[in-house]
């Protein structure tokens, strides 16, 4: 994902003002969080097993929507169009879901660190949906490092509004250069090749799979555009509202969506990061801590804080004041070309 000096000036500029309007943890809050933080870390070593089922728990999820959809899709009566359609939807929703899942928890954080091998093949199958986690494990490690800077690997603080609506056309990236993305490289590398491969390779049995239905030719367009076009929605829409506005503090620098339905959705379900503000503050709890941690925090900070950082407020009024932020800015700048001078 590339980042250009324009969009840090843009942040940079309004800065002060951010920082002026946000609302920190008090040192009674700050302790609380973090008691109850060591607690989970706590009960985490205790109830190893536990642990272990609940970070395996998604793939098992995944298995099972993913083998519902296709005998659902070869079985159904419905007329080919109503299949295409439902089968287009549901495998972006899930295909998106599982690369943040995957790339999140095994490329950034390290999911099974007990079980080292398990652990790999769960980094590397995020490939089978053209993504590459050893590019993104990098470039995560410098946003959790670095966030709102220069440094920050994936700085979505702001964002161009015309790259922002480049990235959600169809066939972004497949038909047209989208370099607003965090899941691949812009420079053609060996894990890109091999995450190449391996995403063709995976179109290639499902698109067989489907060939009683309806053409290859149908199955490509559906598994390599229309799917991803879902997906990258979704992912976009997700990375555009989290840090849009907040502070440049490591800890206290994204907003929380919380676990309404369409959080859920654009935050790639309970496993992704709809509870982003839990995240950042304590990068080491796996997916269902971070929930626990989400619902400590609404209980227990002040109304300022919580309206601030998104907590209480709903999923459409974030999107809302996210797109009027965007609205405004491309109406005050008469230039929508995408500058070249990236950093």
């Amino acid at each position: 994902m590339e980042t250009y000096s324009q969009e840090i000036k843009n942040y940079y500029s309004q800065e002060n003002e951010i920082t002026k309007k946000a609302v920190f943890l008090n040192s009674n809050e700050t302790i609380n969080i973090n008691d109850y933080i060591s607690q989970l870390r706590e009960w985490r070593s205790h109830h190893a097993f536990f642990h272990f089922c609940m970070e395996l728990f998604p793939f098992s999820f995944f298995i099972i929507i993913f083998s519902s959809l296709y005998y659902f899709t070869l079985n159904s009566q419905l007329p080919i169009i109503f299949k295409i359609i439902i089968f287009t939807i549901v495998h972006g929703i899930f295909s998106y879901q599982y690369v943040v899942y995957t790339l999140h928890e095994a490329g950034g954080h390290g999911i099974l660190r007990k079980f080292p091998s398990l652990s790999q093949i769960f980094f590397h199958s995020s490939r089978l949906f053209f993504a590459d986690p050893i590019y993104y494990r990098r470039r995560h490690t410098n946003h959790h490092n670095y966030l709102g800077t220069e440094q920050d690997g994936a700085f979505t603080h702001f964002v161009l509004p015309q790259r922002i609506l480049i990235s959600m056309l169809p066939g972004a990236g497949v038909f047209f250069k989208n370099n607003y993305k965090i899941a691949q490289d812009e420079k053609f590398t060996p894990s890109m090749f091999f995450s190449l491969l391996t995403g063709l390779s995976f179109v290639a049995i499902q698109a067989y799979i489907l060939g009683s239905l309806w053409s290859v030719g149908v199955s490509f367009i559906i598994l390599i555009v229309l799917s991803p076009w879902i997906a990258m929605i979704l992912d976009r829409t997700r990375e555009s509202v989290e840090h849009q506005g907040m502070p440049n503090n490591k800890k206290m620098g994204a907003k929380e969506l919380g676990l309404g339905p369409l959080a859920l959705l654009i935050g790639g379900g309970p496993w992704g990061q709809p509870c982003h503000f839990s995240h950042h503050y304590a990068p080491d709890l796996s997916w269902y801590q971070q929930i626990l941690l989400h619902k400590f925090i609404l209980k227990n900070t002040s109304d300022e804080f919580l309206n601030f950082y998104g907590f209480s407020k709903t999923t459409i009024a974030i999107l809302r004041e996210t797109f009027i932020f965007y609205k405004n800015y491309w109406q005050e700048n008469q230039f929508h070309k995408i500058p070249q001078e990236s950093l």
